[in-house]
């Protein structure tokens, strides 16, 4: 029987066995003098799931077990972020867990179709967040920036981004200051960076008194000073607890056919109405482009399937010949999914928002642009 045990818990079970033949007294016994300094990083819990603004450094991007991926961050809002593997995540049952799972996301349906391509060196990271406008994707993007993500792909829901002031009050004073000395770097950047910022004045925004940057934590090994046979027990013990996260969504997918009413007017003719007409909120996408075209990376922009528009020829037009058109003259590539066919209930429960088969379809229009882009293999 002992044989048929996985090599980690067998490492455990010897490890917990030796601890009670010894005496729980020698659990807090420094090890390090003996076995040399081990590196915190490596004791603590990371998550695919967005951990708020104060935590993030502990999502999985910044494991030390990614170093050495080559990174996709997807960014964006909740239809980017779209960790619901059903309707449930926006419409719980009753006390029923919504079925949630960071696998059902694009981001990783991204990573299923990486594998299928054994591109094993690559990963694709869920950094979009739930409600997210652009001032706070700017935010994000300054924090992973030292990690040199190869590509940085932003989804929208047309103008979500620049909704409440583009979330202008949603930034501390300090994470402005860290704004302002990362997108400082370059000239180009900090030309942007200061007339995106003029853009929230003039809508209301009031930029507080000059404050020390914010100092996320650095990103090298950061020393232990004691590891005992204790905390490598619980190490150990975490390390395949998370293996847990692995296992794939808690319930079946659910389809809930009265969610919404999916009948949809006939197509008429129209004008488009751009609702960001001097580009004084998207002006934003431009200073991701820069940075990363400074360090020699990528940034793609997509906006993402709506079905209340997707037979709507004047609205694709508009999006494609405006927004497009302006992100394109600056060599950025531009992606409308907006026309994507998705089909109600099962691919999308509300017409912005989609299942896991929805979010599936998504990647692979992302992973064939990349493709096709010639930023992937």
């Amino acid at each position: 029987m002992i044989a048929k045990i996985p090599m980690a818990r067998h490492a455990v079970a010897m490890v917990i066995a030796i601890t009670v033949i010894f005496g729980l007294h020698i659990q807090n016994i420094n090890l390090q003098p003996l076995l040399g300094t081990f590196d915190q990083r490596k004791f603590e819990t990371y998550t695919p799931y967005f951990p708020g603004f104060d935590n993030l450094s502990t999502h999985e991007i910044f494991s030390p077990a990614n170093r050495d991926k080559k990174k996709i961050v997807l960014m964006g809002a909740s239809a980017v972020d779209s960790i619901g593997c059903d309707y449930t995540w926006h419409r719980p049952k009753p006390n029923v867990t919504p079925n949630v799972h960071y696998t059902c996301s694009i981001a990783g349906q991204l990573n299923r179709l990486l594998k299928l391509a054994h591109l094993d060196d690559w990963a694709a990271f869920d950094l979009a967040r739930n409600g997210s406008k652009l001032t706070d994707g700017l935010y994000i993007y300054t924090r992973i920036l030292p990690l040199k993500p190869e590509i940085v792909v932003y989804g929208d829901t047309f103008n979500y981004y620049m909704w409440e002031n583009a979330d202008a009050n949603a930034i501390s004073p300090a994470r402005y200051s860290y704004m302002d000395e990362v997108f400082g770097r370059y000239p180009e950047t900090a030309k942007l960076w200061q007339s995106y910022k003029s853009n929230l004045q003039r809508h209301g925004w009031m930029p507080s008194p000059s404050v020390a940057p914010e100092q996320p934590d650095p990103l090298g090994p950061k020393r232990r000073k004691a590891t005992s046979i204790n905390d490598l027990v619980v190490n150990v013990l975490l390390a395949l607890r998370s293996l847990s996260t692995a296992n794939g969504m808690p319930h079946p997918v659910t389809f809930l056919s009265s969610y919404r009413d999916f009948t949809k007017s006939p197509y008429s003719r129209h004008p488009f109405e751009n609702p960001d007409p001097d580009f004084g909120y998207f002006q934003g996408f431009k200073l991701i482009a820069e940075m990363q075209r400074d360090s020699e990376r990528h940034f793609s922009f997509f906006f993402c399937p709506q079905w209340d528009h997707n037979t709507d020829l004047d609205y694709q037009n508009g999006l494609a010949n405006v927004f497009g058109a302006y992100l394109q003259k600056d060599g950025i590539p531009f992606a409308s999914y907006v026309p994507l066919k998705m089909t109600p209930i099962y691919e999308t429960y509300d017409g912005s928002h989609h299942t896991v088969l929805g979010n599936r379809k998504i990647a692979e229009a992302i992973f064939h642009d990349l493709q096709t882009n010639g930023l992937l293999p």
